[in-house]
């Protein structure tokens, strides 16, 4: 919700190709509302059209679209986990030096022409003329870019300062930062719940502090090379906070990467992708010219990715923090301010203790006896994390939601980094449907597994990159330090039979000391009735229910004999598939089972522990937020978990889970 209402989105829906419900068959009223910002909307679809018909083909065409019209969805995954690794990101959107150096190509235009025409100059100084025309240049990329926060954080101070210009006014670097966004936070205060807000005004607050109060640098290249390389480091060094508690990885490669990228990026293959974008627009003979102009740009991009590339891989490229607790970044942000303060400045270097609970904070993690399962929120698909003190297991890895996103790469590694867990002992994958196995390359690629078990076919494309796979079959088990696996379904008959994906399911059952957890994955009730004549005994104190509480699954003797304390349900909001279907959680409850649900409840975490007792966590009560949808079955459901049994669900002081798991 927050990230929909900060980009102004009140409303989601999706539109289904076929017949529709009673009749009806789904028609676009109109084509156009016409509107100002839906006009701007329509220039951009137009020429990302055109863009991605020009560029198709291109390896890294996403991220030439990416600098021309700030549209980042066609970035692959790995691109992405690449920039962040070496901390160039922020260039591959529309950041403020981009919109700077628009600007300042469009001044220096307008004063060269202003100067040659006398009946200008005695109108208004070239002066104040190049300043109106950097003021329009920004503006119009700034729209062409998608009006994001560093965009509108980057036209606001430079409006100031052309306003400070015509007016012959002078204005200080910190009231013109301190105006830019207060402008921002006036026209949309959502501004401040996203990561560029922050980012974006962090990093211009670090470059004034650090040339505030020191001596002038040399003239010539060699003072503008040194102010370069001041401004990247001391930028590196002041967005460290900011990047440990959003993202949990610092990049110790960042000034190396950014001192190489900013020049290829920003005044290279950045100019080049808007000429062509231009020529794209216009039409023939000028079109043509946008073939050898992006060609150009993409070789540089190319040849820059494949530096980084080699850079990443140095051992030491990127460091993974557990997420602070909220008092270590303020300190941090004050360690950093007293670490960059001018000469003279007494213990400068003390400001580095300040930033030492940031590295040495330890994680948390179960205690000894202790089985911690949590049911990630990841919309209409399942991803649950099993933990032991000595092991971590993951049951599959939720959905593909895009052709470049899925939920290992948006919701899994980022948990995992925030967790502070570096290794996967064990991945279980329940079988190939994509709400279940959709995130489990990006699982796979982005952080160490050591086994994979599943009943997907071992040459199959989402276990390329696994490095050992076992067959789930019935009958095997595995130890994961005090934790016993056993798997239950399928058998090897099952396999043979060739059934379908979710009849082959690979059901597993967990036992550490007196609990057990049983993990079904999309078990139809056919399969189920043959499970429940194989294995007589499938108490469960905790159940993930079968395909997330579909009707067609939970028989009534498959709940009888699971017999659960706990049941959750891992559904999208509002699915199309009605899951959980009414009947199966009446079934559930009416067999003394609590059932929650990860749509209304958002993440769930269980913490049992070796002397019986249980601590609850919701991620929607502990992390409210007034946004939240909160159904009345939620509160109801809210309720009778903090009462039942003296089981506990914690406020916010000791939740575990990050903001929007």
């Amino acid at each position: 919700e927050a990230w929909l209402l900060e980009r102004g989105v009140r409303a989601t829906g999706y539109v289904r190709a076929g017949r529709a419900a009673a009749g009806a068959v789904p028609m676009r009223i109109d084509p156009m509302v016409w509107r100002p910002g839906y006009a701007v909307e329509r220039a951009r679809d137009v020429l990302r059209e055109r863009l991605q018909r020009r560029l198709e083909g291109q390896r890294h065409a996403g991220v030439l679209i990416a600098l021309v019209l700030g549209e980042q969805r066609a970035i692959p995954e790995h691109d992405w986990l690449l920039f962040q690794r070496t901390g160039i990101a922020h260039l591959v959107s529309i950041s403020g030096l981009h919109i700077t150096m628009i600007g300042a190509l469009a001044a220096l235009a307008a004063g060269a022409l202003w100067r040659r025409r006398p009946a200008l100059l005695a109108r208004a100084p070239a002066q104040s003329a190049a300043a109106v025309a950097a003021v329009g240049a920004a503006f119009v990329y700034c729209l062409l870019a998608g009006w994001g926060v560093p965009a509108q954080r980057t036209f606001f101070m430079l409006a100031t300062v052309a306003a400070a210009l015509a007016l012959r006014r002078a204005t200080r670097p910190a009231l013109t930062l301190a105006l830019a966004a207060t402008v921002v936070t006036v026209l949309d205060p959502w501004a401040v719940l996203a990561p560029g807000f922050w980012l974006s005004f962090g990093a211009v607050a670090a470059i004034f502090y650090a040339f505030y109060g020191r001596p002038p640098l040399a003239a010539g290249w060699r003072g503008r090379l040194q102010a370069a390389v001041r401004a990247q480091l001391w930028v590196t060094v002041a967005l460290v906070p900011l990047t440990v508690a959003l993202f949990q990885q610092v990049s110790l490669v960042s000034p190396l990467a950014n001192a190489v990228a900013i020049p290829v990026v920003s005044l290279l293959v950045t100019p080049l992708s808007l000429i062509g974008a231009a020529c794209v627009a216009w039409p023939p003979p000028f079109a043509e010219l946008a073939g050898p102009v992006f060609a150009v740009a993409h070789g540089l991009l190319v040849a820059l990715i494949e530096l980084l590339q080699t850079v990443a891989h140095w051992p030491w490229a990127s460091v993974a923090l557990a997420a602070p607790p909220a008092w270590a970044v303020p300190l941090a942000v004050a360690g950093t301010a007293w670490l960059m303060a001018p000469r003279g400045w007494p213990l400068r270097s003390a400001g580095a203790v300040w930033l030492l609970p940031l590295a040495l904070w330890p994680a948390a993690r179960p205690g000894v006896g202790e089985l911690w399962v949590t049911a990630l929120d990841v919309g209409q698909g399942a991803a649950i994390l099993v933990e032991t003190r000595e092991a971590t297991m993951l049951y599959d890895a939720g959905p593909r939601y895009t052709p470049q996103a899925d939920a290992g790469g948006r919701v899994i590694l980022p948990y995992l980094r925030w967790r502070g867990i570096g290794r996967i002992d064990l991945l279980v994958l329940s079988h190939l449907d994509s709400d279940h196995a959709g995130g489990a390359a990006s699982v796979i690629k982005g952080i160490d597994v050591a086994t994979v078990l599943t009943s997907i076919d071992a040459g199959h494309p989402t276990l390329a990159a696994a490095r050992r796979v076992q067959r789930c079959e019935a009958g095997r088990r595995l130890a994961l330090g005090e934790l016993t696996l056993a798997v239950l379904h399928p058998t090897a008959a099952d396999d043979a039979a060739k059934m379908s994906s979710n009849a082959r399911s690979c059901v597993v059952a967990l036992q550490l000391g007196a609990w057990r957890v049983l993990l079904a994955g999309d078990l139809p009730q056919a399969q189920e009735a043959a499970l429940v004549a194989r294995q007589p005994d499938l108490r469960a104190d905790l159940l993930a229910l079968p395909h997330h509480g579909s009707r067609h699954s939970s028989s009534e003797a498959f709940v009888q004999a699971t017999a659960p304390r706990w049941a959750f349900v891992q559904a999208g909001y509002r699915n199309r598939f009605g899951h959980p279907d009414a009947t199966v959680v009446a079934r559930y409850r009416s067999a003394g089972a609590e059932v929650l649900r990860t749509d209304h409840l958002g993440a769930l975490q269980w913490r049992l522990r070796a002397d019986g007792s249980v601590t609850i966590f919701a991620q929607r009560r502990h992390a409210a937020r007034y946004w939240h949808n909160q159904p009345e079955a939620q509160r109801a459901t809210l309720q009778a978990a903090e009462t039942d049994n003296g089981d506990t669900m914690p406020n916010e002081e000791t939740a575990p889970m990050p903001a929007g798991g």
